[in-house]
């Protein structure tokens, strides 16, 4: 299994918030899944 994801918080100066992330797993059961979650913080 493998996991790869990426997170952004809001600033000063962007109010947006961002998380993706991607999860792979191999072996006999294959296969590949995500995520995305965006939001504007205000």
């Amino acid at each position: 299994m493998a996991e790869l994801g990426i997170r952004m918080e809001p600033t000063a100066t962007s109010p947006w918030k961002m998380d993706i992330g991607l999860t792979g797993h191999a072996g006999k059961h294959k296969g590949l899944g995500g995520a995305v979650s965006v939001a504007y913080m205000f």
